[in-house]
């Protein structure tokens, strides 16, 4: 199992190796509240692409289970444009999520 504050680390590591990665990204505040989907998130579409490939190894790495970001399973029937999603609420989207997971498996 893994706790919702870890999905936050390894969020948080991820994003800041997209930072670092581009130099004009410098300028980005990483914390608990940064936008990682949505209007306000600092990432382009390509910068996004790379943080969900950081963030779901970094998972797998974590878990030793395959991972995947399920965008659709994150907005739903939401309007697209109105989404806006922060590292908090992401990290407690996929806890909640991974402990469901866990529970199912532990029944079967």
């Amino acid at each position: 199992m893994i706790s919702e504050k870890k999905i936050r680390e390894l969020m948080l590591d991820a994003l800041e190796k997209v930072r670092d990665a581009d130099q004009a990204s410098k300028d980005w505040a990483l914390n608990e509240s940064t936008i990682v989907l949505g209007a306000g998130s600092p990432m382009d579409s390509i910068a996004f692409t790379f943080f969900v490939t950081e963030f779901e190894e970094k998972m797998e790495n974590e878990t030793r289970q395959q991972f995947t970001l399920n965008l659709e399973e994150l907005y739903g029937n939401r309007d697209a444009a109105k989404v806006r999603l922060s590292v908090d609420e992401l990290a407690r989207h996929i806890a909640g999520k991974h402990d469901s997971k866990e529970a199912e498996s532990q029944s079967n």
